[in-house]
């Protein structure tokens, strides 16, 4: 008999492992094989085990799913479980490499956009599980003289996630949750996308080049007015809009004079 760590590793890797034989169960010394084979014992528990982790993977992924469909979804879920087993007793750990797998499943090539359409379904989920933080009172924004201005951080709220891509995934990303038309992905150029959650709500915002260039600079630890030149060096266009945006919507936290 095997050692009780044994047998949990050996179960936990029958289940989540590649096609199951009788002559590569981990566990097949440790089961009675008397009325029912190993393989068939362990496929009862594997079967279980692929569609729990199947629906977690739906839950973090609902637009990849409405794109491909249910069946090709399953499918495709079942070998991402074969390469990546979950780590964590939280099922909200799980996912991460998705986007990633998508680019290597050859089923999926095809659809050039779909790697995208998980990155930014996993900054979504990322989104919604952050931390909350009570924001500053903005008003004594005013009070600040301009040397202190000059100093002036913001402090971007937990939820704020930022991503690039060349293709238009907020309009796919809209066409999937309001169950439109398809349209000519080739007619349209590449969206920058921010999320924010504000009142238990994930929101989703396009990004100017301008606009992104601000926020990644404060995402770095740049002062509110470096952050405003390198925006403003790219294009002024709206420029002088982005501190109240982002106050409105949420973006920002808090502010360090």
């Amino acid at each position: 008999m095997s050692s009780l760590r044994n047998i949990q590793r050996n179960f936990i890797s029958d289940c989540l492992s590649g096609e199951l034989e009788n002559d590569n169960i981990s566990m097949s010394s440790d089961l009675l094989v008397d009325r029912i084979s190993a393989k068939g014992r362990i496929g009862i528990y594997r079967e279980s085990a692929i569609g729990n982790i199947t629906i977690a993977l739906q839950m973090t992924y609902p637009v990849v799913e409405d794109l491909v469909g249910v069946e090709f979804f399953e499918g495709m879920s079942r070998k991402y479980t074969q390469k990546y087993f979950p780590k964590s007793g939280d099922m909200n750990d799980y996912g991460a490499e998705m986007a990633n797998f998508i680019e290597g499943f050859e089923p999926a090539k095809s659809l050039s956009y779909l790697p995208d359409i998980a990155r930014l379904e996993w900054l979504f989920h990322l989104s919604s599980l952050a931390d909350d933080r009570q924001a500053s009172d903005w008003s004594g924004l005013a009070e600040l003289c301009e040397e202190e201005l000059a100093k002036l951080v913001i402090i971007m709220h937990p939820s704020v996630q930022i991503m690039s891509s060349k293709h238009p995934v907020l309009k796919i990303w809209a066409m999937s949750r309001e169950n439109g038309e398809g349209f000519d992905i080739s007619k349209y150029g590449g969206d920058n996308v921010l999320l924010v959650r504000k009142d238990l709500k994930v929101n989703l915002y396009p990004l100017a080049d301008n606009e992104l260039a601000f926020l990644l600079a404060l995402i770095d630890g740049e002062t509110l007015l470096e952050a405003m030149d390198r925006a403003i060096n790219i294009d002024e266009a709206g420029a002088s809009d982005f501190i109240a945006k982002h106050i409105d919507i949420g973006s920002f936290c808090l502010y360090i004079a």
